[in-house]
């Protein structure tokens, strides 16, 4: 067994080996996974009525206005909740105008003190 050549095959045959059964592994992994999938009540897939709202909307067009307003609607709502706003009593989000914004925003990493640029071309 210390000829080369019967220990080169050896390896390859076991290379090629492994690697069928890491690809079966594989295959039947992602069919068990997909055959769950197929299973589960409809109840599990949409958890909330606001998910089946967003569900609905994907297919609104601009032109459906009522059905359109109301998707904006769940839109805004669906990205407060998952920027995390809290709303007011009026049911606008606090703290998103864009004066707030600009408030807030840091200075303090703004260069200071540069001077005018000279008019091109001498004195005017």
């Amino acid at each position: 067994m210390r000829d080369p050549k019967t220990i080169k095959a050896v390896s390859i045959a076991i290379t090629v080996f492994g690697g069928i059964v890491a690809i079966i592994a594989c295959t039947l992994t992602l069919q068990n996974h997909a055959g769950e999938l197929e299973h589960q009540p409809m109840t599990a897939q949409i958890p909330s009525v606001h998910e089946a709202d967003l569900i609905r909307c994907r297919a609104v067009t601009s032109t459906q206005t009522d059905a359109y307003e109301t998707c904006r609607k769940v839109w805004a709502e669906s990205r407060r909740s998952f920027l995390g706003q809290k709303t007011d009593s009026k049911g606008s989000s606090v703290g998103s105008s864009a004066e707030e914004a600009l408030e807030a925003k840091d200075q303090s990493r703004l260069p200071q003190g540069y001077l005018a640029r000279p008019a091109v071309g001498g004195d005017q």
